[in-house]
């Protein structure tokens, strides 16, 4: 059971957790381990047999009968995007020994694990229902990130999905990729906007006020009072849009300046709403 306001919860994760998230925990790789050892300790070598099969990372030690993956030693030394990939593995593992179409109890048990087990541990991931990890800045934050990559899920908005995944990557990236970050989700705007007015080339002011803004009133032109409201909205798209530039083109440097983590999060959060958005007009205003 996870610990909530911390009613018998243990001292160090109620009073001494970090201010942000974690790339990594100690802890966390032995309570990983600690776990595989309980619950799979009769199917190791399957396991890390499919595991270098699948992914091509060393987990199995040679004993005199057999083949076994020390789990603490694995997970202890392994580099964290090989300590997330092997969760996954070990989910999808299971996953192929139970009935079809069906999570088997020894898998949901793992999610279940390793979801508390981040959140107890403050790590920076989420896992989501079929083993999958992703970046986890907030609740919010990654609930509406899901939410707009199932709204991407129309084949004509599959660069707009491949951008939007490369914000998950970036913000998954060890070094905390802002930049990265912010391009990929000005990238998944811009090519959503590309197919709402085709004859444009670029995303900025003008070509916002000129070309997307009547296509906006116009789908909304039932409604006045969305209407009047969507227009403001349309302005303050066009001003995310120009301070999107400034991490994309910054004049006199080679590379632009890498925008704050503080400031990322707020820019790919509102930009994660006009991805949306966007989409819901496109599919609105296509013939």
């Amino acid at each position: 059971m996870t610990e909530q306001n911390g009613v018998g919860g243990y001292f160090s994760r109620n009073y001494l957790r970090p201010n942000a998230p974690l790339p990594d925990s100690k802890r966390l790789r032995l309570r990983l381990a600690t776990y595989l050892v309980e619950h799979f300790a009769d199917k190791s070598s399957e396991i890390g047999r499919f595991i270098e099969r699948e992914l091509g990372i060393r987990v199995l030690s040679r004993g005199p009968m057999y083949a076994y993956v020390s789990w603490e030693q694995v997970l202890e030394k392994c580099a964290v995007s090989d300590l997330l990939d092997i969760v996954t593995a070990c989910f999808k593992f299971i996953s192929l020994h139970s009935r079809p179409y069906q999570i088997s109890e020894p898998g949901a048990y793992l999610i279940a694990f390793v979801d508390r087990a981040f959140r107890e541990q403050n790590l920076a991931y989420r896992i989501d229902e079929s083993g999958g990890i992703h970046p986890f800045i907030d609740i919010a934050f990654s609930s509406e990130l899901a939410e707009v990559v199932r709204h991407l899920s129309d084949q004509s908005l599959k660069s707009a999905r491949q951008s939007v995944d490369r914000v998950e990557a970036a913000l998954l990236d060890k070094d905390f990729n802002g930049r990265l970050a912010v391009r990929s989700i000005f990238d998944a705007t811009e090519n959503i906007f590309k197919l709402i007015c085709p004859r444009m080339n670029q995303l900025n002011k003008q070509n916002i006020t000129n070309e997307l803004r009547p296509i906006i009133l116009r789908v909304m032109a039932d409604n006045p009072h969305e209407q009047r409201a969507a227009g403001k909205l349309v302005d303050a798209f066009a001003n995310w849009v120009e301070a999107g530039h400034n991490y994309r083109h910054d004049p006199g440097h080679t590379d632009p300046t890498a925008p704050s983590s503080v400031l990322t999060i707020t820019y790919v959060s509102q930009g994660l709403g006009y991805v949306r958005w966007l989409a819901d007009v496109f599919v609105s205003n296509r013939p």
